[in-house]
Protein backbone atom coordinates (compact mmCIF):
# COMPACT_ATOMS: atom_id res chain seq x y z
CA UNK A 1 0.00 0.00 0.00
CA UNK A 2 1.06 3.57 -0.38
CA UNK A 3 2.13 5.73 2.55
CA UNK A 4 -1.10 7.74 2.18
CA UNK A 5 -3.17 4.58 2.41
CA UNK A 6 -1.28 3.42 5.49
CA UNK A 7 -1.97 6.75 7.16
CA UNK A 8 -5.67 6.50 6.22
CA UNK A 9 -5.81 3.12 7.95
CA UNK A 10 -4.19 4.52 11.08
CA UNK A 11 -6.75 7.34 10.95
CA UNK A 12 -9.52 4.74 10.61
CA UNK A 13 -8.21 3.03 13.76
CA UNK A 14 -8.05 6.36 15.56
CA UNK A 15 -11.62 7.19 14.52
CA UNK A 16 -12.84 3.70 15.47
CA UNK A 17 -11.41 4.02 18.98
CA UNK A 18 -11.95 7.73 19.72
CA UNK A 19 -10.93 7.54 23.37
CA UNK A 20 -7.42 6.42 22.46
CA UNK A 21 -4.73 9.06 22.16
CA UNK A 22 -2.23 8.14 19.45
CA UNK A 23 1.21 9.70 19.64
CA UNK A 24 3.16 10.59 16.52
CA UNK A 25 5.53 7.70 17.20
CA UNK A 26 2.69 5.20 17.60
CA UNK A 27 1.02 6.38 14.40
CA UNK A 28 4.33 6.08 12.55
CA UNK A 29 4.98 2.58 13.84
CA UNK A 30 1.47 1.39 12.90
CA UNK A 31 1.82 2.85 9.40
CA UNK A 32 5.31 1.40 8.95
CA UNK A 33 4.24 -2.08 10.00
CA UNK A 34 1.31 -2.05 7.59
CA UNK A 35 3.26 -0.90 4.49
CA UNK A 36 3.39 -4.39 2.98
CA UNK A 37 -0.32 -5.17 3.35
CA UNK A 38 -3.00 -4.89 0.70
CA UNK A 39 -4.97 -1.73 1.44
CA UNK A 40 -8.47 -3.12 0.81
CA UNK A 41 -7.84 -6.28 2.81
CA UNK A 42 -6.21 -4.35 5.67
CA UNK A 43 -9.13 -1.92 5.69
CA UNK A 44 -11.55 -4.84 5.96
CA UNK A 45 -9.50 -6.42 8.76
CA UNK A 46 -9.46 -3.11 10.66
CA UNK A 47 -13.21 -2.66 10.19
CA UNK A 48 -13.73 -6.13 11.66
CA UNK A 49 -11.51 -5.33 14.63
CA UNK A 50 -13.33 -2.05 15.24
CA UNK A 51 -16.64 -3.91 15.18
CA UNK A 52 -15.69 -6.68 17.60
CA UNK A 53 -12.81 -5.40 19.75
CA UNK A 54 -13.25 -3.58 23.02
CA UNK A 55 -9.66 -2.39 23.00
CA UNK A 56 -7.39 -0.74 20.46
CA UNK A 57 -5.84 -3.57 18.42
CA UNK A 58 -2.13 -4.25 18.36
CA UNK A 59 -0.20 -4.37 15.11
CA UNK A 60 0.00 -8.14 15.58
CA UNK A 61 -3.80 -8.44 15.77
CA UNK A 62 -4.18 -6.48 12.54
CA UNK A 63 -1.55 -8.58 10.76
CA UNK A 64 -2.95 -11.85 12.11
CA UNK A 65 -6.35 -10.88 10.74
CA UNK A 66 -4.77 -10.23 7.37
CA UNK A 67 -2.90 -13.49 7.12
CA UNK A 68 -5.33 -15.84 8.81
CA UNK A 69 -6.37 -18.78 6.72
CA UNK A 70 -9.55 -18.06 4.79
CA UNK A 71 -9.75 -21.50 3.26
CA UNK A 72 -11.72 -24.48 4.45
CA UNK A 73 -11.53 -25.52 8.08
CA UNK A 74 -9.63 -28.51 9.40
CA UNK A 75 -12.69 -30.74 9.64
CA UNK A 76 -13.65 -30.06 6.01
CA UNK A 77 -10.07 -30.74 4.90
CA UNK A 78 -10.13 -33.96 6.95
CA UNK A 79 -13.03 -35.13 4.77
CA UNK A 80 -10.96 -34.52 1.64
CA UNK A 81 -8.02 -36.38 3.16
CA UNK A 82 -10.26 -39.36 3.98
CA UNK A 83 -11.60 -39.30 0.40
CA UNK A 84 -8.03 -39.29 -0.91
CA UNK A 85 -7.12 -42.18 1.37
CA UNK A 86 -9.99 -44.21 -0.08
CA UNK A 87 -9.07 -43.24 -3.63
CA UNK A 88 -5.26 -43.62 -3.48
CA UNK A 89 -4.71 -46.13 -0.69
CA UNK A 90 -1.68 -46.25 1.56
CA UNK A 91 0.73 -46.69 -1.35
CA UNK A 92 -0.67 -43.76 -3.33
CA UNK A 93 0.84 -40.31 -3.49
CA UNK A 94 -1.88 -37.66 -3.31
CA UNK A 95 -0.80 -34.02 -3.43
CA UNK A 96 -2.03 -31.66 -0.76
CA UNK A 97 -1.43 -28.02 0.06
CA UNK A 98 1.26 -27.19 2.61
CA UNK A 99 -1.03 -27.09 5.66
CA UNK A 100 -2.73 -30.35 4.77
CA UNK A 101 0.57 -32.08 3.98
CA UNK A 102 1.98 -31.05 7.35
CA UNK A 103 -1.10 -32.39 9.15
CA UNK A 104 -1.13 -35.64 7.14
CA UNK A 105 2.56 -36.17 7.90
CA UNK A 106 1.97 -35.50 11.60
CA UNK A 107 -0.84 -38.07 11.81
CA UNK A 108 0.70 -40.48 9.33
CA UNK A 109 -0.65 -41.36 5.88
CA UNK A 110 -0.59 -45.09 6.57
CA UNK A 111 -2.50 -44.60 9.87
CA UNK A 112 -5.12 -42.57 8.01
CA UNK A 113 -5.46 -45.20 5.28
CA UNK A 114 -5.63 -48.09 7.75
CA UNK A 115 -8.03 -46.39 10.12
CA UNK A 116 -11.35 -47.91 11.06
CA UNK A 117 -14.63 -46.32 11.97
CA UNK A 118 -13.79 -46.82 15.65
CA UNK A 119 -10.73 -44.54 15.62
CA UNK A 120 -11.94 -41.88 13.16
CA UNK A 121 -12.78 -39.40 15.93
CA UNK A 122 -9.32 -39.67 17.44
CA UNK A 123 -7.57 -39.33 14.08
CA UNK A 124 -9.78 -36.39 13.12
CA UNK A 125 -8.91 -34.62 16.38
CA UNK A 126 -5.20 -35.28 15.86
CA UNK A 127 -5.45 -34.06 12.27
CA UNK A 128 -7.31 -30.91 13.31
CA UNK A 129 -4.70 -30.10 15.94
CA UNK A 130 -1.85 -30.64 13.47
CA UNK A 131 -3.64 -28.68 10.72
CA UNK A 132 -4.31 -25.71 12.99
CA UNK A 133 -0.70 -25.78 14.22
CA UNK A 134 0.56 -25.79 10.63
CA UNK A 135 -1.83 -22.96 9.80
CA UNK A 136 -0.48 -20.83 12.68
CA UNK A 137 3.12 -21.56 11.66
CA UNK A 138 2.51 -20.73 7.99
CA UNK A 139 0.53 -17.61 8.88
CA UNK A 140 3.38 -16.41 11.10
CA UNK A 141 5.95 -17.12 8.38
CA UNK A 142 3.91 -15.19 5.80
CA UNK A 143 3.32 -12.36 8.23
CA UNK A 144 6.95 -11.91 9.23
CA UNK A 145 8.25 -12.63 5.72
CA UNK A 146 6.14 -9.97 4.05
CA UNK A 147 7.01 -7.48 6.76
CA UNK A 148 10.72 -8.06 6.32
CA UNK A 149 10.51 -7.79 2.53
CA UNK A 150 10.40 -4.00 2.34
CA UNK A 151 11.53 -0.81 4.00
CA UNK A 152 9.73 0.02 7.23
CA UNK A 153 10.58 3.67 7.58
CA UNK A 154 10.24 6.36 4.99
CA UNK A 155 10.45 10.14 5.36
CA UNK A 156 7.06 10.36 3.64
CA UNK A 157 5.45 8.18 6.33
CA UNK A 158 7.11 10.17 9.10
CA UNK A 159 5.73 13.41 7.65
CA UNK A 160 2.26 12.02 7.14
CA UNK A 161 1.97 10.54 10.63
CA UNK A 162 2.42 13.99 12.13
CA UNK A 163 -1.00 14.93 10.71
CA UNK A 164 -2.60 12.25 12.91
CA UNK A 165 -1.14 13.79 16.02
CA UNK A 166 -1.84 17.41 15.19
CA UNK A 167 1.58 18.13 13.77
CA UNK A 168 0.69 19.07 10.19
CA UNK A 169 -1.16 18.16 7.03
CA UNK A 170 -1.38 14.59 5.77
CA UNK A 171 -0.77 15.50 2.14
Amino acid sequence: MTPSEAIRLVQKLKDGFPRIQISKGTAQIYAEFMHDLDYAEASDAIAGLIARSKFFPSIAEIREGMFASIGPGAVEVWGHVRDSAARFGRHGQPEFDTRTSAAVNAVGWERICNSTHDNQGTLCAQFRQAYESADRRITTQRNVGSLMAGPTSTPLLRGRTSALTGGGDAD
